[in-house]
């Protein structure tokens, strides 16, 4: 069932294949945490495949054995309905790890599992499947209620009805009070009127296989407003919680990021832009999932700008786990595409992105414009509307770059990521009038006859130099 989640959240959020193995281990805790760490260190090459089989391996080995332990095991206590539910529960554990189990199986199973007076007359209607010996064991189940012979009921106050059987007894029973000996001819009558007429002997009601008498009456509190409205049960807790004193930690929790922010991908509901802080490149995530905007720890280090405290709020991961954050920079300076924003940010440890502009900067901002398919978005600013235009993925293209040109990137933090390029030497190299620069080739072509590549001897000139040689001597080279 695991297995079948993760894929399904995979496939809602759309998870490329590579980053499954690492938002999958973001789901572990306790004991599978602990084991996943273990094993990291035992094993270099991963991937979902091997991530599976090791799972499986560890904790699904003996799962099978104790399900069908459970079932071999599995008695009716009460109602054929509970001892059902409990039986279903471990039917389909068993079903999904082997599905060659028949019906015969589970069938025989489950009327062995039955009380010895339903046992019997299940086997002689030989059931077909589960569901059907299900609803004969409930028919039969409320037969068996109908005919069992019951208590009679004392009416509060009175004594039993005991036979008189000498003078001195009939005596003192006429001295005394007269016993109401009528009471169960009463019952008997009222019994016979409901049978004939269809209804439930215990509350009168009309009856059938689905009847269930009606509980008790019991005294409910009704909480009521200034203005006569009713409150429900979850209003009247809501309300307590909010006149409750607040704690001495003055730990908030209010702040959620979405996975994006965290792992540094991609959604649909998403924006990048390329923002510029002082000399400094921060790449700024616009994210509709997170509820607030953050600044990642080492950036906001790196533009060297004041981290002031602030009260210390609970962070919601995408994981589901709560990371503190107490650290926060006010009105931070950023500029794009010619617009300047004075944005507070709260200082987290980030994946991907230098910044993260949640709901609070989208809310500051509203009524706004946003096409998520452009990736470019519309907001008043200082009177005017301002318009941001995000990196579409299809516009990124590969270029080469100087060794200068990718200090003066790194130094300005204007590296998004890095990948190791191996040319294909089976390629044919470049001709060289491919890389001589436009100038150059100008050059050449004019003075073509002296660029040209020599084929003979150099014509004589006034001055022929010559190189000696001594007799006798061979050539050095």
């Amino acid at each position: 069932m695991w297995f079948d989640l993760c894929h399904a959240y995979f496939e809602m959020y759309s998870i490329p294949r590579h980053q499954w193995l690492p938002v999958a281990s973001l789901y572990f805790f306790g004991h599978a945490a602990l084991w996943w760490q273990a094993y990291k260190r035992c094993h270099a090459v991963m991937n979902w495949e091997v991530l599976c089989a090791a799972i499986v391996e560890e904790f699904g080995q003996d799962e099978y054995d104790i399900q069908i332990s459970k079932l071999h095991h599995l008695r009716q206590t009460s109602t054929v309905l509970e001892y059902w539910i409990a039986f279903e529960t471990i039917m389909y554990q068993l079903i999904s790890p082997d599905p060659s189990l028949n019906t015969k199986f589970f069938v025989s199973q489950f009327v062995i599992g039955l009380k010895d007076e339903l046992r019997t007359a299940m086997r002689l209607q030989a059931p077909s499947s589960v569901t059907h010996a299900v609803s004969l064991a409930r028919i039969q189940e409320e037969e068996f209620e109908l005919h069992r012979p019951r208590q009679r009921v004392i009416p509060s106050g009175k004594s039993p009805v005991t036979s008189l059987t000498n003078s001195s007894s009939i005596a003192a029973s006429a001295s005394g009070t007269k016993c109401n000996a009528d009471d169960y001819g009463r019952e008997c009558q009222s019994r016979d009127y409901r049978r004939a007429n269809g209804l439930c002997f215990r509350c009168g009601d009309k009856y059938n296989k689905d009847h269930q008498c009606k509980k008790p009456m019991q005294l409910l509190t009704i909480h009521l407003g200034e203005f006569g409205e009713v409150f429900t049960e979850d209003i009247v807790q809501a309300l307590e919680l909010l006149n409750e004193p607040e704690s001495d930690t003055g730990t908030v929790q209010c702040c959620h990021l979405s996975l994006q922010a965290v792992s540094g991908g991609e959604a649909n509901d998403t924006i990048h832009l390329r923002a510029q802080v002082g000399n400094q490149v921060m790449i700024t995530l616009i994210d509709s999932g997170s509820s607030h905007s953050f600044i990642n720890t080492e950036f906001a280090r790196l533009a060297n700008y004041s981290i002031t405290a602030t009260t210390t709020t609970q962070v919601k991961m995408a994981n589901g786990s709560l990371v503190c954050c107490d650290k926060q920079v006010c009105a931070l300076p950023w500029s794009t595409q010619g617009y300047t924003f004075h944005t507070d940010m709260r200082v987290l440890e980030l994946g991907g992105y230098a910044a993260v502009l949640g709901m609070d900067w989208l809310q500051s901002y509203s009524p706004m414009t946003i096409d998520w398919i452009d990736k470019s978005l519309k907001i008043p600013h200082n009177g005017s509307e301002a318009h941001l235009q995000g990196i579409r993925s299809s516009s990124m293209t590969l270029s080469s770059m100087t060794v200068e040109e990718l200090r003066n990137a790194h130094a300005g933090n204007d590296i998004w990521a890095l990948a190791v390029v191996e040319l294909d030497a089976t390629q044919p190299e470049a001709s060289p009038s491919a890389v001589v620069p436009p100038d150059l080739a100008e050059l050449l072509t004019e003075f073509k006859d002296v660029f040209a590549t020599p084929s003979s001897l150099p014509p004589h000139r006034v001055y022929d130099h010559a190189v000696s040689l001594e007799a006798q001597h061979a050539p050095i080279n």
